[in-house]
């Protein structure tokens, strides 16, 4: 294990898991608490998953953001399917905290806003490294998410500009019942990627906030290369919550 909290005054950056560069599972990044939970909770759900029939190694890949301990703390990443260098397959996640300011009360615009940041770190990911230590020198650059609460008035924006389907208005109908009762919701997306995909996830959350307008504890969006959702967690996430996230 190795150490590399603190070195980035703005976020702290942490991976765990396997890398198609690395031999076994590794993790980088002590003195984190959210990369040491959620690297728990992947353990855990994993487990499960795997010991299921029907699984299929490699196709699911989430982004996500989720509260910090603290008011105005954020945490982001990824989490998704990988492999050592000999092929053994395990989840690969790669998180960032700090601060981040007025997120709270502009959360539906995370999903566009963190866009580039996860794109980074999902090629991070399939990037060709000599190693461990290029590696752990990847995860040190890795940049923070600027802090400019003046971003979010523009993607709200944007965000307004969208027409929603007939079917995003029922599903974010739906959404408040599924919260309440169940304190999660999963709505399912589109099947079409690239710079769009970020926004359609946007415009899904801020129509999810008409009806129930206090930021979830987590958000994840993605799924299979086929099928991608925006699941939303008002409660802390547990086992089997991995197990349908990596079972869309």
């Amino acid at each position: 294990m190795l150490g590399i909290g603190g070195l980035n005054k703005k976020w702290q950056w942490g991976i765990c898991g396997k890398h198609p560069v690395v031999k076994d599972y590794f993790k980088i990044g002590n003195f984190m608490p959210a990369l040491d939970a959620l690297e728990n909770w992947m353990q855990k759900g994993y487990g499960e998953v795997s010991k299921r029939s029907g699984h299929d190694a490699g196709i699911c890949s989430w982004r996500f953001w989720a509260r910090g301990i603290k008011k105005k703390e954020l945490i982001a990443g990824i989490v998704k399917d990988s492999y050592d260098t000999i092929g053994r397959p395990f989840p690969l996640l790669v998180l960032g905290n700090g601060v981040l300011e007025e997120w709270e009360r502009n959360w539906e615009c995370l999903p566009v806003f963190f866009e580039k940041l996860w794109e980074s770190l999902e090629y991070l990911t399939t990037r060709r490294l000599n190693g461990l230590h290029d590696l752990e020198n990847a995860i040190i650059s890795i940049k923070s998410p600027e802090n400019n609460p003046e971003r979010f008035g523009e993607i709200k924006d944007t965000l307004n500009r969208i027409s929603p389907e007939p079917a995003d208005e029922s599903n974010a109908q739906q959404t408040p019942g599924a919260l309440l009762k169940e304190q999660m919701a999963i709505i399912s997306m589109d099947e079409k990627g690239g710079p769009a995909y970020s926004f359609r996830a946007g415009k899904w959350s801020s129509l999810s906030k008409t009806y129930a307008e206090e930021a979830p504890k987590t958000v994840f969006i993605g799924g299979t290369e086929k099928k991608h959702y925006l699941a939303l967690f008002r409660r802390p996430i547990n086992t089997e919550d991995f197990i349908r996230l990596w079972s869309p």
